[in-house]
C-alpha cells in the first residue's frame, strides 16, 4: 500500500494493520522454511509496509492529512513567512 493511502487511516487502523502484517511475516517465514512458498520476496514487501506504517505512526505531522505531495512544503513555507 502506498504511503499516501496509509496516511488516510486512523492510528487504531494502522496499529491493527501493523499487528496483522507482523503475524503474516512470521507465518510466511514458516511457510518458506517448510517449502509451501517459493517466493521469498513476499516477506520483503511485507516488511517494507511494516516500516512505512511505523514511520507514519511516529510522524508528528500525522494529524494533517496531506493529499498532494509538495503541499507539506508549502505549509512549512507559509509558517516560516509568518
Amino acid at each position: 500500500m502506498k504511503p499516501l493511502q496509509l496516511k488516510k487511516f486512523t492510528n487504531e487502523k494502522l496499529q491493527e494493520r501493523l499487528l496483522n502484517l507482523e503475524k503474516e511475516v512470521l507465518n510466511t517465514k514458516f511457510d518458506i522454511k517448510i517449502g509451501e512458498i517459493k517466493d521469498f520476496t513476499i516477506v520483503r514487501k511485507k516488511r517494507k509496509e511494516i516500516a512505512r506504517i511505523k514511520t507514519i505512526l511516529n510522524d508528528p505531522l500525522k494529524p494533517q492529512i496531506i493529499e498532494k505531495p509538495g503541499e507539506e512544503i508549502k505549509e512549512k513555507a507559509a509558517k516560516k513567512a509568518e
